[in-house]
């Protein structure tokens, strides 16, 4: 099921090329790592809480510390960041739908 405000943010972002692209820049650094990718989703599907996301992952959180650091060092990022919570989360749910092949 989708919010109303997910197809809105994803249309609106759809109609503008360069955040479009810009969005999917971000997660192209993490194409080649599939358990950084569903570490990443994980954990915004759990509202960031780790130890909820290292259970739901089946792994220790201290696996997963390592795994959010790795992907914060990757993409320059900082995941304790609303700014690149909600880019990021965009960039993943765009790439979901098949927006990469663009």
């Amino acid at each position: 099921m989708h919010r109303f405000s997910d197809i809105v943010v994803g249309e609106c972002i759809r109609s503008h090329d360069s955040a479009l692209d810009y969005l999917l820049s971000l997660t192209q650094e993490l194409s080649g790592e599939q358990d950084l990718i569903l570490t990443l989703e994980t954990f915004f599907a759990n509202m960031q809480r780790r130890k909820v996301t290292a259970a739901a992952l089946g792994v220790h959180p201290n696996t997963l510390d390592h795994r959010l650091e790795r992907i914060e060092n990757i993409l320059g990022a900082k995941l304790d960041h609303a700014a690149w919570i909600a880019k990021l989360e965009i960039a993943l749910k765009l790439q979901g739908t098949g927006e990469r092949s663009r």
